[in-house]
């Protein structure tokens, strides 16, 4: 007999042995998936595409609420009470979102691209998506207007940031949705919520959800015999858990959303299909306040592949940082926890004051300023790695 016989019939006995045991699996059940609540999970509407022709749609910024306290009986010292009826409009805490009938934020852009433009396609999460801040006040945005203020007039940069988007969705995305905008450079910011540690991975998530639309992208995954072996090797989780201990305190439990393996596979097929679509690809980095936060594993992935691959990478940490130490504030809002105080006037008559409390929230996002810094160290990247028309 051959040895080519020979490893035909190996193979066909490899293939036999599997099938049974995937019959079996299924015959007796296992794994089975636990009916798990919609409130368990920590991204239960993570899964969305943004929704589509939103004009002027107010975005509540949660961080940034507040509780006006009631009017006092004793008469607010003089000027106080303008203070106090100012409140909602010195601080709101909404901000408004347009966008296309793709759920794109602006500024719109025509899906097809006109002749002589050059697009670059920004993919992320609410980090470029621009939460918190006004449409023209986004990253993309920012970054398109002073590319057109230095001479680049033909340049259009799209925002494909998603809030909540990993690249685990990031990849539906591209190929459903962005793919269709015909972008010639596309940078990954697929980063911040990749890093996050939850309880469920967005992998467990999608199968204890029945994603079947994301876990097209691995399809072993439906295989009974392969989730057995996935558990078995501790990378799913499908028992109901909790990331945090009664005290909040994260546990063992705790797993990226995204882990490194995968992390890397998603950033690979994206590339792949970016580049079958004839564009070219960077990596991009959100930074955070702290240079070492907690997306420092994935960013240093995201840069080592980049390096590997001679993909333009762009992480403005550093030097961001290093702004934010000598006191720029790139990151958060000021947002109220008012209270109302007792005071004196001049002649020494009781009155009430306003205590505004003021505190920093949300130091996840950055503002419009950090916002515009990093759109302009990224305009001076491009220029500087010949990236532009």
């Amino acid at each position: 007999m051959s040895s080519l016989k020979k490893a035909g019939f190996a193979l066909l006995a490899l293939a036999v042995f599997l099938l049974v045991f995937e019959g079996f699996f299924w015959l007796v059940g296992w794994p089975s998936l636990p009916q798990v609540e919609a409130s368990k999970f920590e991204h239960s509407s993570v899964y969305w595409r943004d929704d589509p022709n939103q004009s002027a749609v107010a975005r509540t910024h949660g961080e940034r609420m507040f509780r006006k306290p009631p009017p006092p009986e004793v008469p607010f010292c003089e000027g106080e009470a303008a203070r106090y009826e100012s409140l909602s409009q010195r601080f709101g805490h909404s901000f408004e979102v347009n966008s296309d009938a793709n759920g794109l934020r602006a500024p719109e852009h025509t899906v097809n691209k006109p002749d002589g433009v050059f697009r670059i396609l920004l993919l992320g999460c609410s980090t470029t998506f621009g939460w918190g801040v006004a449409d023209a006040a986004s990253l993309p945005a920012q970054l398109e207007t002073i590319l057109k203020k230095s001479g680049y007039e033909n340049v259009e940069v799209i925002n494909g940031g998603q809030p909540g988007y990993s690249s685990f969705q990031g990849r539906r995305f591209y190929s459903e949705v962005a793919a269709q905008y015909e972008a010639d450079l596309v940078f990954l910011g697929f980063l911040i919520q990749d890093s996050r540690k939850v309880a469920y991975s967005d992998l467990s998530q999608a199968i204890l959800q029945d994603k079947a639309t994301l876990l097209k992208q691995g399809l072993l995954y439906q295989s009974r015999l392969y989730q057995a072996l996935k558990l078995a090797l501790g990378s799913l989780a499908l028992q109901s858990q909790s990331c945090m201990d009664d005290f909040g305190r994260p546990t063992e439990k705790c797993v990226y959303r995204v882990d490194e393996a995968h992390f890397l596979d998603n950033y690979r097929a994206l590339r792949a299909d970016i580049e079958s679509n004839g564009a070219k690809v960077g990596h991009f980095s959100f930074p955070e306040e702290v240079a070492d936060g907690h997306s420092r594993q994935h960013r240093f992935l995201q840069g080592k592949e980049a390096e590997f691959e001679e993909l333009p990478f762009f992480d403005p940490s550093l030097q961001i940082e290093k702004e934010t130490r000598v006191g720029e504030h790139y990151y958060g809002w000021d947002a109220p926890n008012p209270k109302i105080i007792m005071s004196e006037d001049d002649a020494g008559v009781p009155c009430s004051k306003l205590d505004e409390g003021l505190r920093r929230v949300d130091r996840g996002h950055a503002n419009e300023a950090g916002l515009a810094r990093i759109a302009q160290l990224f305009a001076q990247f491009l220029e500087q790695e010949a990236l532009l028309p």
